[in-house]
């Protein structure tokens, strides 16, 4: 490997954490409450088979007739 291979790992090791770091740190700022409310969406609710986040991703898979 050369001298520049290594250095541009390096940099972009640096800027991965850097990114990582401040996409990790942005729900706190926003709303101190909003990391635990995520948390929350995460988990599948006693009797049901998808999480809150699953539900929320997944697109309506019957949709209504127009009248």
């Amino acid at each position: 490997m050369s001298a520049l291979a290594r250095q541009v790992a390096e940099v972009r090791t640096v800027a991965d954490k850097r990114l990582h770091t401040t996409v990790t740190r942005a729900p706190r700022r926003a709303d101190p409450a909003l990391p635990g409310v995520l948390v929350a969406t995460l988990k599948t609710p006693e009797g049901k088979r998808y999480s809150e986040l699953e539900r929320m991703r997944r697109p309506p898979t019957r949709t209504p007739a127009p009248p």
